[in-house]
């Protein structure tokens, strides 16, 4: 005689094989327990070897001409080190790293102490890097002395990463730093394409977002949750370019395309998903603190019954801008071809920059800002953001800069690409907010990137930093055959000065700004 299954089993099964088919998959209880275990666990052992190392140069008897030198000393960035002795007297450091034509050159000055601890940054890969320290007491040069640091050659992946593709007479020098893309460790280069630091942590697919206080948030490539679509990291790490890690963030539903705080030290702003039968739809605030999820707005929740909200991932949002002194956000929706100001108190759509043909025949077409002028429109844009600068010398409008990658591949779309097709851009705009008017300012066309790119601009050198991160023989190439090429100009001119074609693809890169004060600080103990 067969025995009868309970109903209440049945059930269960049911409900069991319904979430095995599900293509959303959120690691269980254990697994997520076992991920922090290990994180705390690296965060432990990195405040154990800070407070080693500062033990160390106070209980011995090193001195600026016999200094405790130890070679990545938190394990994974190859090309720093940390640098200890004392001194009877208070003395001011200035540390020297030399590079291979002056613009390469890294100095940075430490305050008077009598217990020095002095990381160090930027050592080229493979050689006996030859550093500078000199001590000085109330501006006076008391010694100077070289030390010299032996390193490791490259991981075989970054060599010839990057090769300087045009230079003229003009160069803006410093540290590029690139992240995300297919090559999933970040790195930074110089001048001259050298490769001058590393990180040995895997990233997702976007990276490195940096910090006012000098550190980054990194979206780590580890404990994925699996989609539809693509798989999404849950976990934020606090970093600084030693390699400590300071804090971890957990977001259950996972973290995409851009972090950024609010304020110095202040709450983060961070794009996320629903997992509510779309990805890529929502913005969080983060409590820089504990961690807790403050606030999670979905867009469908203002952008809703139109042609584009039946695809998976319909918005895929992938920047963010956000004005303190308004307490706005300026979100760009890349599947979209749009840029949306909110309001991030009451969640009002304040406007739209967009095409009008994508949003004609929708209740939101009142909201799209009238084009001025023979500009001509962005599509499928990244790294919108608003500018401190008054570019335009019209204190009547918000200064707005996006990398347009001017390319189609939403089939919702009847869009046909005729100005300026085949080339990525960075598009600098004007808005008149009181007036719903934009005009398009300047451009800075080249190759076709075909997703992924930023942009970055230095009023103080006059330079704007075309990323292009992501280039392909033809459209049909495979994505992970793409290569990156980075174009820095003179703003004013449009001149270009300097390029770079890089190995590897990648999602954004940035012009580093090292503050090594920031790294002198002890790891902070969390709060009991």
């Amino acid at each position: 005689m067969t025995k009868r299954i309970p109903l209440m089993v049945l059930i269960i099964l049911f409900l069991i094989f319904i979430a095995g088919c599900s293509k959303t998959t959120v690691k269980n209880k254990n697994d997520q327990n076992n991920d922090f275990l290990i994180q705390n666990e690296i965060m432990n052992s990195n405040m154990k070897t800070d407070d080693n190392i500062r033990k160390k140069i106070a209980d011995s008897d090193y001195t600026p001409e016999n200094p405790l030198v130890i070679l990545n000393p938190y394990e994974v960035s190859p090309l720093t080190a940390v640098v200890g002795f004392k001194t009877l007297e208070p003395v001011e450091i200035i540390l020297t790293i030399p590079g291979d034509v002056e613009e390469d050159t890294l100095t940075f000055k430490f305050p008077e102490d009598t217990k020095h601890y002095i990381p160090v940054f930027g050592l080229y890969p493979g050689r006996k890097n030859q550093i500078k320290i000199q001590t000085l007491s109330n501006g006076s040069l008391i010694s100077t002395n070289t030390i010299e640091i032996q390193t490791d050659g490259l991981p075989v992946e970054l060599e010839n990463a990057v090769t300087v593709t045009d230079s003229s007479d003009t160069s803006y020098g410093g540290l590029t730093l690139v992240s995300g893309g297919f090559y999933r460790n970040l790195y930074a280069f110089d001048s001259l394409g050298n490769i001058r630091w590393y990180l040995n942590t895997e990233t997702d697919a976007h990276g490195y977002f940096p910090m006012e206080n000098g550190r980054f948030m990194l979206i780590s490539g580890y404990s994925m949750i699996e989609t539809e679509t693509r798989d999404y990291a849950r976990y934020i790490y606090d970093m600084d370019l030693l390699g400590r890690l300071h804090k971890v963030y957990d977001i259950p539903t996972g973290i995409h395309h851009e972090i950024i705080e609010k304020n110095k030290n202040g709450n983060l702003l961070m794009l996320g998903n629903s997992l509510d039968g779309h990805v890529e739809d929502t913005i969080l605030e983060v409590n820089r603190s504990t961690g807790e999820i403050l606030k999670e707005l979905n867009l469908e929740s203002l952008i809703f019954d139109t042609k584009y909200n039946d695809r998976y991932d319909w918005a895929h949002m992938n920047s963010i801008s956000y004005d303190r002194s308004e307490n706005t956000l300026i979100v760009s929706a890349r599947d979209l071809s749009s840029l949306i100001k909110i309001d991030w108190a009451t969640d009002e759509i304040l406007w739209i920059l967009s095409d009008p043909q994508i949003w004609k025949e929708t209740a939101y077409i009142d909201h799209v800002l009238n084009l001025e002028g023979s500009s001509f429109w962005h599509y499928e844009q990244h790294a919108a953001f608003e500018l401190e600068e008054d570019l335009d010398s019209d204190p009547e409008t918000l200064d707005l800069m996006l990398f347009d990658n001017r390319v189609i591949r939403n089939e919702t779309m009847q869009i046909t690409i005729k100005e300026d097709s085949g080339r990525s851009s960075v598009t600098q705009y004007a808005i008149n907010e009181n007036n719903g008017t934009v005009k398009q300012v300047k451009r800075f066309p080249n190759s076709s990137a075909f997703i992924t790119s930023n942009f970055e601009y230095f009023s103080d050198r006059d330079l704007l930093i075309a990323y292009h991160g992501s280039l392909k023989e033809t459209p049909e190439s495979p994505i992970n055959t793409m290569w990156g090429e980075i174009y820095e100009y003179n703003y004013s001119s449009g001149e270009l000065v300097h390029s770079f074609k890089l190995k590897y693809g990648f999602y954004r890169a940035h012009k580093l700004s090292p503050n090594l004060l920031d790294l002198v600080v002890p790891i902070e103990r969390p709060s009991k």
